[in-house]
């Protein structure tokens, strides 16, 4: 994916397509859970760079911007994690209810979907946040910020779709994997834990 380049004068413009396309991408997840992640995510995975900043005042809204999409990536997992942990265990608890399957079923689509919905959020909350602090900034600047929001966006993405597949996947072979449950759930989010730390 080649950098984004910004004036001043359409800052604001390329900030809102750009978080249209970033939640496209969960979206996308949602309805193709096999899709490949996103070309920003896997740039940003295999070099490791995050726009330098050239100024204080870069350096510290890159920091803070950083801080508030963590806190929407965290929130997101640490949400389904209890869902779908809640999930397991109301099913383990009543498996012998004829109702039961189709209880876990709708009670794990509403996990995948609450999980859409925040990390659509975190996404907004990420580009109002770099909005309100860079709109006044030089081009440049404004460049680091968007090659920035890229990479959140992608990283958002990847975490909503791993959530979902997990979901899905559950779902799809709920009698073989309830055996392991809580392993895979405690392995999962522990995995996106990390990533999140190692990201943002």
């Amino acid at each position: 994916m080649t950098s984004a380049v910004v004036t001043s004068n359409d800052f604001l413009v390329v900030m809102q397509e750009r978080c249209t396309r970033a939640k496209s991408y969960i979206e996308n997840a949602s309805q193709n859970p096999s899709a490949p992640l996103v070309e920003s995510l896997a740039v940003r995975e295999e070099s490791g760079s995050l726009p330098v900043a050239n100024s204080d005042a870069l350096g510290d809204a890159l920091q803070q911007i950083k801080a508030v999409a963590n806190a929407g990536a965290t929130h997101t997992a640490n949400q389904a994690q209890n869902e779908i942990s809640t999930s397991v265990s109301n099913f383990m608890q009543s498996a012998k209810d004829g109702s039961a399957v189709e209880k876990f079923r709708e009670s794990m689509r509403r996990s995948g979907q609450t999980a859409k919905v925040n990390a659509n959020q975190a996404i907004d909350k990420a580009y109002d946040t770099a909005i309100e602090l860079v709109s006044n900034m030089s081009p440049s600047d404004q460049n680091a910020v968007v090659n920035l929001m890229d990479n959140i966006g992608g990283v958002l993405s990847n975490i909503y779709s791993k959530i979902n597949s997990f979901i899905l996947n559950a779902i799809e072979t709920l009698q073989s994997w309830i055996n392991n449950a809580f392993e895979a759930i405690k392995a999962l989010f522990s995995q996106i834990a990390a990533y999140i730390k190692s990201v943002l």
